[in-house]
């Protein structure tokens, strides 16, 4: 058995409400990993946001990687009139993803850094 920890950051922009991946990471097979991201966002009117997410996701040996159970929402806050925004921790094929969702009326600018600890 070993152990180590992964390391992703990014940002993006958006000015639509479609889900946009912002951090990638793959993952070994097989392994479980406790994943946590971290994201903030503001828009360009001054509004903001900031998500403390965790997850366990697992991959076994020529299958993808799956998100086990809900994504936890450990922290979440908003100030008025973007309580549309979201993040999350999606999986698939060999990777983990932190996706972000604006809204149409909104030039958002989003950074997030997402780590791993993955035993395989």
């Amino acid at each position: 058995m070993s152990r180590t920890v992964l390391t992703g950051e990014g940002s993006v922009s958006t000015t639509n409400d479609t889900l946009t991946t912002i951090v990638t990471i793959a993952v070994s097979a097989p392994s479980v990993s406790m994943v946590r991201a971290r994201v903030v966002a503001r828009a360009s009117n001054g509004n903001t946001a900031a998500w403390d997410l965790g997850a366990l996701v697992s991959r076994s040996t020529d299958e993808p990687a799956l998100t086990i159970g809900d994504v936890v929402e450990m922290f979440h806050k908003t100030n008025a009139g973007n309580d549309r925004w979201s993040a999350t921790i999606l999986s698939s094929s060999d990777s983990f993803f932190v996706v972000v969702r604006g809204t149409e009326s909104d030039s958002i600018e989003w950074s997030a850094t997402a780590d791993a600890f993955e035993q395989f």
